[in-house]
């Protein structure tokens, strides 16, 4: 097939082999001989994780030949960035990243990517993003980085601030510093020092300063709930505390902005928990009436506090026509939007501020939005609370409010007075991440247009280096989420007391791909319970996702939870705390590659080993297979069956399972 990509040709090639055991490769290639894609299909069976065979370092090097074959010119404009899926087993190839560089400077939205099988070291898959026809300006004449610093703080700057999570039910608040403006869309003028907005976003558009994918719109704007059980539903019917669903209905339809005449009908009530606030319960209620004449249905959704009958959301229908054009603008919206918060939540709203960048508005749309958003930010302690608040949108046709949001935690809000001081975090934001010059896209114009129709220009600017995160927690300093949990570095895994044991590579092998045990030391004679070896089995078998190491009572549950699900173990093995013997490490591996019925079978399996005669009653043939497979071996002619496994035969032993 043939495309056209911003006045560029593109011819898109695909060849197939003779049967299905052959796959296909496609190509992607410019008028102007660039080959911009690349893929190669095999079919293979999927046999589990494996450790690679062809080391990182060879990958890259596989690569980069690719590379300059395929597209030198690319190959002499290009740096490499990282690896990743450089600790992931799950798929089997490397995915070697790369970005362009211009007089020295990163280009990060033009990139390259090359994948490469790690067992057979074939480059499977290439792609670029590449602009072409663009104009890079010189780098002279920029201000200085030290100069940049200080302008970073003064106009875009970082920002004291509570985010929310929720972990096992609870509701967690954490004072943050975070970002005041989203890194991918505020810079730096490089010329200028001054604050520039390279993208536009919609009209009343939410997005919060430290690039979390979770904003706060989002989270108000989630409708998830946690039904009740019938149990639950007793016993709250029993605590005679909450609103009926006839009184709930009754609010619901004296409210005048709700506009519930008697044509609608309440079609479902259901009495739910909300997902960020256990403690809550709300109705929610859905209206629905049927216009006959258009044959048209019309339905309104409201949610009730269960125990105030204080309504928390709704959201109205509006028939949308195209000639509909908007009666008011945003300063006259937003009054109004104003006066019916002051009215509808008085108490509430005196507690919420409207922050300008929390409501970017895209200026270069050439119409204004009949249904205008509006995002009010809950104040505690002094600062904003960005998963609080009230979220409205308003109609500018009819000057109504079409939808409402409260969000309200009654949580208490840790204090913030022994917070750090924002010179801290400023010597940490520019220490552990820091500022650059980059040259960024600048879209003149977006608004309703699409990507392909967007005027772009290239822009020198300095903005903080690409990172996980740009968080920080108030009280401590160290990195965060965007949700308040501390940040989780990549662990270089190093142990002290390895040196002498003779699984010091394949410890320190599979730590690099994140199975190891925890501890400063390793204790590499020291005999491993069943629930460490449990834990490095099911990291190593790909279909457990809990968290690892495995620490608390919970997370161990969990993990037996999943393994007797599997198969691997069953409800009379569990011994947490007690050794594994090296017959039953092996049977627990077999079960985990789905071979334990085949191993089962009695008569046809000999080890070669002289004690086989030691080994327990139904494992000789799982132990003949892990031995055949390459898993597990003998000392001489015995394989001492009944001997307890010790950490570093533990660690041979998953080793050999995936290197299978």
């Amino acid at each position: 097939s043939i495309s056209d990509v911003n006045d560029l040709k593109i011819w898109n090639l695909r060849w197939y082999g003779k049967d299905d055991t052959t796959g296909n490769l496609s190509v992607s290639i410019r008028e102007n001989g660039w080959i911009t894609r690349y893929r190669r299909y095999i079919p293979y069976k999927y046999s589990g994780k494996k450790l690679p065979v062809i080391s990182e370092e060879k990958g890259l090097e596989l690569a980069n030949k690719f590379l300059k074959k395929v597209n030198p010119e690319i190959f002499s404009g290009i740096k490499f960035r990282a690896n990743n899926s450089g600790g992931e087993l799950q798929s089997y190839y490397y995915r070697f990243n790369y970005n362009r560089m211009e007089n020295g400077i990163p280009v990060y939205e033009d990139y390259v990517n090359v994948n490469v099988n790690h067992q057979t070291g074939e480059v499977t898959g290439y792609n670029t993003n590449w602009s072409t026809n663009l104009e890079f300006p010189s780098i002279e004449e920029v201000i200085s980085k030290g100069q940049a610093v200080l302008k970073y703080r003064d106009n875009l700057g970082m920002e004291l601030i509570y985010k929310r999570r929720v972990e096992d039910g609870n509701t967690i608040i954490t004072p943050v510093y975070t970002t005041r403006y989203d890194n991918s869309v505020y810079v730096l003028d490089a010329s200028t020092g001054e604050r520039v907005r390279l993208k536009g976003e919609g009209y009343g558009y939410y997005t919060e300063g430290s690039n979390d994918m979770d904003s706060g719109v989002k989270k108000m704007a989630q409708s998830s709930e946690m039904s009740l059980s019938p149990e639950e539903l007793k016993a709250l019917e029993e605590s005679a505390k909450l609103i009926t669903a006839e009184k709930a209905e009754k609010i619901a339809k004296s409210t005048p902005v709700l506009g519930l005449t008697d044509e609608y009908t309440l079609e479902r009530s259901n009495l739910a928990k909300r997902w960020d606030d256990r403690k809550k319960v709300y109705w929610r209620l859905n209206f629905f009436k049927q216009e006959e004449e258009r044959g048209n249905y019309s339905f309104v959704r409201v949610d009730l506090d269960a125990l105030t009958g204080q309504i928390t959301a709704f959201n109205k229908p509006y028939d949308y026509k195209e000639e509909d054009e908007a009666r008011f603008d945003r300063e006259k919206s937003k009054k109004m939007v104003e006066d019916f918060l002051n009215s509808f939540v008085k108490e509430r709203y005196s507690q919420v501020k409207y922050i300008d960048r929390f409501n970017i508005i895209n200026d270069s749309s050439e119409k204004m939005p009949v249904i205008q958003n509006f995002r009010y930010s809950r104040i505690a302690n002094g600062i904003p609370f960005v998963d609080n608040g009230i979220n409205v949108a308003f109609n500018a046709v009819t000057g109504e409010v079409n939808s409402f949001n409260l969000t309200w935690n009654d949580t208490v809000m840790p204090p913030v007075d022994n917070a750090l001081e924002p010179e801290d975090i400023y010597k940490s934001l520019f220490e552990d991440i820091g500022l650059e010059l980059q040259y960024r896209k600048y879209y003149e114009k977006s608004g309703e247009m699409l990507p392909m129709q967007r005027t772009e220009e290239i822009k020198r600017v300095y903005a903080l280096k690409p990172s996980r995160t740009y968080t920080f927690n108030a009280i401590t300093g160290e990195k965060a989420y965007s949700d308040g949990r501390l940040f989780e570095e990549d662990k270089i895994i190093e142990y002290p007391d390895i040196d002498l044991s003779y699984a010091k590579d394949e410890i320190l092998i599979l730590a690099k791909y994140g199975i190891y045990l925890e501890g400063v030391k390793f204790n590499p004679k020291r005999v491993i319970t069943q629930k460490d070896f449990l834990a490095l089995l099911s990291k190593a078998v790909g279909d457990y996702y809990g968290p690892y190491p495995v620490k608390t009572e919970k997370e161990r549950d969990d993990l037996y939870s999943f393994l007797i699900r599997e198969g691997i173990i069953t409800e009379e093995e569990w011994n947490p705390g007690g050794p594994v013997t090296r017959e039953e490490c092996v049977k627990y591996v077999i079960r985990a590659l789905g071979y334990d019925e085949v191993a089962k079978i009695e008569g046809i399996y000999k080890t070669g080993f002289k004690d086989e005669s030691e080994i327990s009653v139904g494992l000789v043939g799982h132990i003949a297979i892990a031995n055949g497979l390459g898993i597990v071996k003998g000392s001489g002619d015995y394989f001492n069956p009944k001997g307890i496994l010790t950490r570093e035969q533990a660690i041979i032993v998953v080793y050999n399972y995936l290197r299978r």
